[in-house]
């Protein structure tokens, strides 16, 4: 079942919520389930498209990220980013929140800003706060509200954020005192990004986790994995072994098997008992004599005509079984007549391994189209 809002809501002082953050379908689909919230965080701009700073991410690149994460994300709640100038009046915040709502995000998430919020709370679009450290608007990446007169500027806007609507909040980077004291004061979940152990929860950066993202390194970003090292290993393996020519091993690149056509089908000196011109194509045979054929309706099939040499490629349709039918249809009765003697064929695509033992079904017809054998 997906988590929405008034589960996260209802976690507050119960459970610790978790979020990470996702920009591509493959991370979303294992991540999906795995925590509460997954953030399309404006933070690709420097693990995935390599920008100095979050600030150089547009309107596009977020929705089309968000659109990648919401193809596999089916469980948990997903956030996204309104990147730095998409909210910075009332028209163009409620333009692009619509955007990436429609992008496929549940809610999504601006920092500080709290009349935005709640321009875009009252029109039907769940927002999440962030306060502290907001990339957007601060470049020097260093802890916020150290001092009372920054602390309160911080609790202030979280307190504003809340009445403006906000079903949450980020506080990132700001002292574990102010963290506890915004959480307790707060009715709404706090998450915290290096904002101490007693927010309502925790985010953070999935490069910064996994141990892929090395240019900067938060004191708080804990790494649980160092996949740089084990992929930058599988890479060069895979280098080594394309050296060496290794990498063609019949393991990895199985051969493909030849395939030969062989006759499967044969039905030898058959008697053509009609012929019909006016009938859409085909020829008919004798459902029995078909099925003791190995030859399946709508099968494609070559008549050869032994009194007058013409040969036909045509499909096979039932006719009354034991009649001995045999009726050729449309246009190629022009080449037949009722009485020729004809070898109706068809063919299988057999692997060459398997060609030895492969056997046709072959039947020889009487002049009243019975079988011999």
């Amino acid at each position: 079942m997906k988590i929405n809002i008034q589960n996260i809501q209802s976690m507050k002082n119960k459970e610790k919520i978790s979020m990470l953050t996702a920009y591509d379908f493959s991370t979303a689909s294992i991540m999906d389930g795995c925590v509460d919230m997954i953030l399309v965080g404006d933070s690709l701009g420097m693990v995935v498209l390599g920008y100095d700073d979050t600030l150089c991410v547009t309107m596009q690149d977020m929705i089309k990220h968000t659109q990648a994460v919401a193809r596999a994300v089916k469980k948990s709640l997903l956030v996204s980013d309104m990147p730095a100038n998409s909210y910075n009046d009332e028209a163009n915040a409620i333009e692009n929140g619509r955007k990436l709502i429609e992008a496929g995000a549940d809610c999504v998430k601006i920092e500080n800003q709290h009349k935005m919020a709640k321009t875009l709370t009252q029109i039907g679009i769940p927002v999440m706060g962030h306060v502290g450290l907001t990339p957007q608007t601060i470049t020097d990446y260093k802890m916020q509200g150290k001092d009372e007169k920054s602390a309160m500027k911080i609790l202030d806007e979280a307190r504003a954020l809340e009445a403006a609507g906000c079903f949450s909040i980020v506080l990132e980077c700001i002292p574990h005192e102010l963290g506890q004291k915004i959480t307790n004061e707060l009715h709404i979940p706090v998450i915290g990004i290096g904002a101490g152990p007693d927010c309502d929860g925790q985010v953070l950066v999935s490069y910064d986790v996994l141990g892929l993202f090395g240019k900067i390194k938060p004191a708080f970003a804990k790494s649980y994995e160092n996949l740089s090292e084990k992929m930058r290993n599988a890479f060069m393996q895979y280098n080594a072994e394309v050296k060496k020519e290794k990498s063609t091993d019949k393991e990895y690149y199985p051969a493909v098997k030849m395939q030969r056509i062989m006759l499967k089908s044969k039905i030898h000196r058959a008697t053509v008992t009609g012929v019909d011109i006016d009938y859409e194509g085909s020829i008919l045979i004798d459902s029995k004599l078909m099925k003791k054929a190995n030859i399946l309706p709508k099968e494609q099939v070559h008549v050869l005509n032994i009194d007058n040499g013409e040969r036909i490629e045509t499909y096979a349709i039932e006719g009354e079984a034991d009649s001995g039918e045999i009726c050729i249809n449309g246009a190629a009765s022009h080449k037949f007549k009722v009485k020729d003697k004809i070898i109706i064929l068809s063919y299988g695509i057999v692997n060459e391994d398997k060609t030895g033992k492969f056997k046709p079904q072959i039947i020889i017809m009487d002049d009243n189209n019975r079988t011999r054998k």
